[in-house]
Formats: structure tokens, C-alpha cells, sequence
């Protein structure tokens, strides 16, 4: 068991022990495997009686020992572990150092987060300041103990941001999520959403996604849809702003043809939702047949102007069996630094040139190689960099739970030298940005049954400084990923007042 390193109260300035904020029926440890030993960012506590004693231990534990000393986030107070016989596993409890707070469901588990005093502004995400006093002051858009939430308005339901209905049949047209960017010559919001043709629902993602353009006087909406950007087979467009004004996109694309790809396009779809697997004029959707074997391109489109025309090439290193989901930041020398599924980095000296795309680090490698510096699977990132204090931000779809992270790189963690493979991107997770429940200003509320694919809308000329809105594809079926259950929309939901 790796030892615990005790500070005592005379020989460290201290503002007193953190309260405990309980989370009961949660598990904030769920990614740990052993309960007997210390490991990784987990510390194991010993059996405890109660919930309370594991708190205050936790709460007491310091670790002095070089370069930094550490102290508990947060506690798991483990009643029973499901499936451990012999020996019997009871009245565990562990802590965590880090300030990841992800707790899900769990009737064998109560958590708590620890309201340590923050020290420097990395303990308030770098989206606040630390105060003298030792709390957190957070920048507009964040709240939470350490300024790692959204702080969401209630959603008019006038304005739920891209809500796409046929104009023959007034049945739902499925979209998923949308980059929203304000257009100074235009004086208009612009979004580029993927679209699922033949009205069907995101379960047939992977035949039936195309990208269109919708345009907005309001990053809240309503919208109106456009031109198609991308036809079938395009998914996912993520889009920012180059150093001379230009407009940027990636996105997945393949070109289909008559006698391959385009024969598995779902065409017995109705009102916005996708039948079940193998249903006639629906052969294909979600992966199966797995044998498809088509690589997805990683395309990326420049142009002058939101409306076009766009001129678009491939990444090639990027181009996988898979969408890659790939978000990228640019900076003023050109450089950009790119999130994909997995947490994993990629960056290029100069953006437009698809030969300098490499991945950062080493670290822990997926089946393809390519490091992986999230400690929790993500997909879905967007990332940013904030314009004041330089520091990388991201906010990622995550899958325990169903939710969604935020997390940031400590300018130390920043590598000094991109091409060296010793060297990684290191993210910081604090936490749930936002949840799959939406409250409307009628007082109302409802749980997504997903609520993924996340992108921040900036105020004019304040991309990094200002949030307004968060834009996200949700799904309102009851069960992701069945059928009949998959209509979708892409929701925006202001993040500060007076929109």
C-alpha cells in the first residue's frame, strides 16, 4: 500500500478543515479497481463506520512530499462492493486528489466533493480567480465551487435553437448539434449542422448525415435552414475562425456511389426517427454491417465567407475507420492544436497544410498509437483556447456517466516542444459542465435522453473571453439508440442574461 503522508495542523498554514458537500446514492470513484491500495489519483482510507468518519479522514489527509504536497477533492464512502465474496468488501473509503467530480447513480456508494480553499486560479478550472480568502470568483458563464459548471438559463421554448420540421409534412428532420459564429458583414449568426436525410434519426448517422448552413439574427435562434454544404455521406462539421478572418471546417466526409455506399442509405425512416436495424429500405445504421469497411475522411473546408464557397481537402492522417470527432483551436501564427474521440491531441504548425498534422505525446495509446491524455473516455470535444490567460480549455460528451466534462491544461502541462513524443497535452478534469436535464422559462423541465456533441457560442469578438450560449444535439426518445427512439434536435441554451 503506497504511504500516507500526514501534515499536522502546527507545522502548515491551514484555513481549516473542507466541509463536506454530500452527494448520497453516488459514486465519484467509479473508474477505481482496487479497494485495498492506493492508485493513481485514488487514496485508499481504511474501513470507516460511517459516511462522516470517511469525510473527516479525508478531509485530514495531506501528502507532503515532493514537488507539491496533495490533498483529497473528494470521498467514496463504499457500503458493500456488488460482486466481491471473499473477503467481503464494506465500509471502504477512498478519496480523490484530483478535482474531478463525476459522480453517477450508485446505491452502494455516497460521495461527497471537499470544499478545499483554493491556492492558485488552478483550483478554480481557470475559469475564475482565487481569492486571498481562498475561494473561487468565477469568470462570466462559470459557477460552481471550482467554476467548472455552465451557468445555464432556463431555455424559451420560442427559442430552442435549430428545430427543423419538413414543410410538407411538419414531422421533425433530425439534426445533431451545431458550431454557431456571428458574422460582422453579414450582421447574422451562422451554424452548420448535421442534417439526417430521408427523415430519419440519428441512428442512421453513418448513411444518411449531410451538413447543411442555418442562419440565425439570434445565437438562440430560431434559424433558418440554408444551403446543404456537405451531401451525404458528411458528419459532424466543427467550425472556427482563422487568424485573417477565414472561415474553417472539419467535418467526416466520404463520397458515396450508385452501386456501393450509397446503396445502405435508410430510406423507411418517418417523422425524424429511424426503424429497427434490417428493416426493408434500411440495411444499414450504427456500425452494422461491420464489414462496410469505408475509411472516414477527415475533410477540412476554408472560405471567405459563411455562404461559400468553400474549398475543402483531406487530412489524411486523420483519415480513420471512424469519425474522429475532430475539434480543433486556432492560434494567430496559424498553429492549431485538435482534440479527437478519446481525449487524444493533434497539432500543426501551420493549419491549412494537412502535411503538418501530427499526434502530440505518447502517453496511453489507442489501437491506431495515438496518445491519450484524458484520464476518462470522452468523445465529441470542443475546444478552445481563453484569449486572456492562454490557458486550453475543452468540454467533451463522456460515457460514465452519460454526461458531459470539462477540463483544462495547466500552462506547465503545455508542451514546449510540439514535435517531441516525450512531451503530452496533460487535461485536468473537474467535472459536469452541464446535464441532460433542461429547465424552461415556463417553469417546466426535461431529461434528454442524450445530450451530446457540445460547442460554445462566444460573444462578437470576444471568442475566448465571453460565453453565450452552449449548442448541443439532443435526443427526446425515452432509450438511446432504439428504434423509433433517435429523433433529434440541435438545442441552444443561453449561458448569460439578455440575449
Amino acid at each position: 500500500m503506497v504511504p500516507v503522508f500526514v501534515l499536522q495542523f502546527a507545522t502548515v498554514a491551514r484555513l481549516g478543515d473542507p466541509t463536506p458537500i454530500p452527494s448520497l446514492n453516488t459514486n465519484a470513484c467509479m473508474d477505481v479497481k482496487l479497494f485495498n491500495e492506493s492508485s493513481g489519483d485514488i487514496v485508499f482510507l481504511g474501513e470507516h463506520d460511517d459516511f462522516d468518519s470517511c469525510n473527516q479522514a479525508a478531509a485530514g489527509w495531506y501528502n507532503c512530499s515532493d514537488p507539491s504536497p496533495e490533498r483529497c477533492q473528494s470521498t467514496c464512502f463504499y457500503h458493500k462492493v456488488p460482486g466481491r465474496v471473499q473477503p467481503p468488501i464494506t465500509n471502504i473509503c477512498l478519496c480523490r486528489k484530483t478535482p474531478m467530480w463525476m459522480p453517477h447513480g450508485d446505491d452502494n456508494v455516497d460521495s461527497a466533493v471537499l470544499s478545499n480553499p483554493c491556492a492558485t486560479d488552478a483550483d478554480c478550472s481557470y475559469n475564475g480567480v482565487c481569492s486571498s480568502a481562498g475561494s473561487c470568483s468565477c469568470t462570466p458563464g462559470w459557477s460552481g465551487l471550482r467554476c467548472g459548471t455552465l451557468n445555464l438559463l432556463p431555455v424559451n421554448k420560442s427559442k430552442l435553437g435549430f428545430r427543423e420540421k419538413n414543410s410538407t409534412t411538419g414531422d421533425n428532420v433530425s439534426t445533431w448539434g451545431a458550431p454557431v459564429i456571428y458574422d460582422q458583414v453579414s450582421k447574422k449568426w451562422h451554424g452548420w449542422t448535421a442534417e439526417m436525410v430521408h427523415g430519419c434519426g440519428i441512428n442512421a448517422w453513418e448513411s444518411n448525415s449531410q451538413i447543411v448552413h442555418i442562419v440565425a439574427d439570434n445565437p438562440l435562434g430560431p434559424f433558418s435552414r440554408k444551403e446543404v454544404v456537405a451531401p451525404v455521406f458528411a458528419h459532424e462539421p466543427g467550425v472556427q475562425r482563422g487568424p485573417d478572418g477565414e472561415w474553417v471546417m472539419l467535418y467526416a466526409g466520404y463520397e458515396y456511389n450508385a452501386t456501393g455506399l450509397a446503396a445502405c442509405v435508410c430510406t423507411s425512416c418517418k417523422q425524424g426517427e429511424t426503424p429497427p436495424q434490417g428493416t426493408p429500405g434500411c440495411p444499414f445504421q450504427r456500425g452494422v454491417p461491420s464489414n462496410l469497411g469505408h475509411p472516414m475522411k477527415q475533410m477540412m473546408a476554408i472560405s471567405d465567407s459563411p455562404f461559400g464557397p468553400w474549398h475543402t481537402t483531406e487530412i489524411k492522417a486523420l483519415t480513420m475507420p471512424w469519425d474522429w470527432n475532430t475539434a480543433l483551436t486556432i492560434n494567430a501564427d496559424r498553429s492549431a492544436v485538435a482534440l479527437i474521440r478519446g481525449g487524444m491531441t493533434w497539432y500543426s504548425s501551420n493549419y491549412s497544410d494537412n502535411t503538418t498534422w501530427h499526434a502530440v505525446g505518447t502517453g496511453e495509446a489507442n489501437d491506431h498509437g495515438q496518445s491519450k491524455q484524458w484520464p476518462i473516455s470522452v468523445e465529441d470535444p470542443y475546444i478552445w483556447r481563453d484569449a486572456v490567460s492562454g490557458v486550453y480549455h475543452a468540454i467533451a460528451h463522456c460515457f460514465s456517466p452519460f454526461f458531459s466534462a470539462h477540463a483544462f491544461v495547466d500552462p506547465v502541462n503545455v508542451p514546449t516542444n510540439w514535435s517531441d513524443p516525450t512531451q503530452s497535452l496533460l487535461w485536468t478534469v473537474t467535472g459536469n459542465p452541464y446535464g441532460n436535464s433542461v429547465n424552461f422559462t415556463d417553469g417546466s423541465n426535461f431529461n434528454f435522453s442524450r445530450r451530446e456533441r457540445p460547442h460554445i457560442t462566444w460573444a462578437p469578438g470576444k471568442y475566448g473571453i465571453t460565453p453565450l450560449a452552449l449548442t448541443n444535439g439532443v435526443e427526446y426518445g425515452t432509450a438511446p439508440n432504439t428504434p423509433f427512439q433517435d429523433g433529434t434536435f440541435s438545442l441552444m441554451q443561453a449561458i448569460v442574461a439578455n440575449l
